[in-house]
């Protein structure tokens, strides 16, 4: 773009009101953005001299972004004003090699409650920003319609979004909404961020994958047990949330909202599953304690599916209004499923299928009210473990048999599932059990085994409570 055309531009700007340092070059280590363009003029004129100036002296993004890569030690990125800057395809990405935090969170647009300034790729294919240095802080930033990555994280101690004021990013309507990728990109924190969503929260404007974790990528932390912490992940075109490969180990995915608007109850469900761990990725939790768990929802297939992984951990969440099932649990092995509600799903509560699918615990939950089963074991999965027999019970006590030295655990449901665990006990080495305790609230008891490895069977058949009958003395009245 000529100078003159530029000059005009920014000139309608300061004339609006909206610009207030003018081209004054802005030095290190906190640089002022005051212009939204970003052309091939937007470039920094001298990197390296710790003065954030363009061609025409105006501290551009691009510019500040240059020579916080070139000017030692760490820097900060805010801007002057709200704006919105449109990247073109011969700039491309924002690229951050040295430790450095851009923060709108000064420009926050308080009336609509939203990020005051926008990054839009214009469709372009690459990414939006890309963090390839440690300790990077990003805040208060609307990036959208990058076919690449919204942001691509390479590195490690990376923070994206915060709770503080202004300090959340909307990260929606392009190809991944953000990327933690490579086995450098360890112990990053994504926290309070929309992605998927609009400014707004109250409607979807899709990625096609809101989170993606992989190629290694191991010891970060989505979301968080804490106040504000979570992450709103909804509306996206296929996963809310993918977490791949080998080597990609020990993330934590905790207190996030997953298939629902900001106000936590609207309905914007992801386009196929809500959370997906699959083709080696170990080690990953899904949830947290103590009820900060995720809100798994109104996914159009499984609320959470691992498959061809080990050890996932799936604790406390709240996993109901999926198009399959709840937790659909495939070729996978040593999965635990602990103290999660699970309700309301089209068809299984948890379903594990597969000859490989061994030693998967589901233990103990609440599941009801699921469209079939509240556990459904197919094709061998848990090998296929018997669930079961209970042959009497009361109020106060049951009995029955399983497999030798197995555990049972107990339940109370309205129908078949397990909506109100019980207690957990052992059976004999010839697999008879008794309980004596209670009380057992029913109206129908059911029942799980538990085998030494873990395996866990479906829910047995429901046997029904009766109380237990008082006869009171017969009183001859005289007429």
């Amino acid at each position: 773009m000529g100078r003159t055309v530029r000059m005009l531009g920014m000139l309608a700007v300061l004339l609006a009101g909206l610009l207030r340092t003018g081209a004054t070059p802005v030095r290190g280590t906190g640089f002022v953005v005051n212009s939204y363009f970003d052309d091939a003029d937007a470039h920094d004129a001298s990197p390296g001299d710790c003065l954030c100036a363009d061609t025409y002296g105006w501290c551009t993004l691009r510019a500040a972004v240059e020579e916080a890569n070139a000017c030692p030690g760490t820097d900060t990125i805010t801007f002057a004003t709200a704006m919105a800057i449109f990247v073109g395809n011969s700039p491309g990405s924002f690229q951050l090699y040295e430790t450095v935090t851009i923060d709108a969170s000064s420009v926050w647009d308080t009336a609509n409650n939203a990020p005051g300034v926008q990054i839009n790729g214009k469709g372009g294919s690459f990414s939006g920003l890309y963090v390839n240095a440690s300790s990077c802080r990003i805040y208060g930033l609307t990036i959208t319609a990058f076919g690449g990555d919204g942001i691509l994280v390479v590195s490690a101690a990376n923070q994206i979004g915060g709770t503080g004021a202004g300090q959340r990013n909307v990260l929606s309507g392009n190809g991944t909404g953000l990327s933690l990728y490579s086995s450098s990109a360890q112990n990053n924190t994504v926290v309070n961020n929309y992605l998927g969503l609009t400014p707004a929260g109250d409607a979807a404007n899709p990625n096609e994958t809101g989170l993606f974790i992989g190629n290694g990528a191991d010891d970060n932390f989505i979301g968080g047990s804490g106040a504000g912490q979570g992450n709103v992940i909804s509306g996206n075109t296929y996963d809310g949330v993918l977490v791949e490969g080998l080597g990609t180990d020990n993330n934590w995915i905790e207190g996030n909202a997953i298939g629902v608007a900001a106000n936590l109850s609207t309905a914007l469900g992801n386009g196929a599953w809500g959370i997906r761990v699959r083709d080696g990725a170990a080690n990953n939790t899904i949830g947290g304690v103590g009820g900060s768990g995720n809100l798994v929802s109104y996914s159009a297939y499984s609320g959470i599916y691992v498959h061809n992984s080990s050890g996932t951990q799936i604790t406390s969440n709240l996993i109901s209004g999926n198009g399959s099932d709840g937790i659909d649990i495939s070729d996978s092995t040593a999965s635990a499923v602990g103290n999660n509600l699970i309700t309301g799903n089209a068809l299984n509560g948890v379903r594990v299928e597969g000859a490989s699918a061994a030693g998967n615990l589901i233990w103990p939950n609440s599941i009801f009210a699921n469209g079939t089963k509240g556990i459904l074991l197919q094709s061998g999965g848990n090998m296929g473990i018997a669930a079961p027999a209970i042959t009497s019970a009361g109020p106060w006590g049951a009995a029955g048999t399983t497999c030798p030295s197995c555990q049972v655990a107990l339940y109370s449901d309205s129908s078949d599932e397990g909506q109100v665990y019980h207690d957990i006990l052992w059976a004999d080495a010839s697999g008879n059990w008794i309980y004596f305790g209670g009380p057992l609230t029913g109206p129908n008891l059911t029942a799980t085994s538990i085998d030494i490895s873990g395996n866990t069977s479906e829910f047995s058949a429901p046997y029904l409570l009766v109380p237990k009958k008082v006869f009171l003395p017969l009183v001859s009245r005289k007429p």
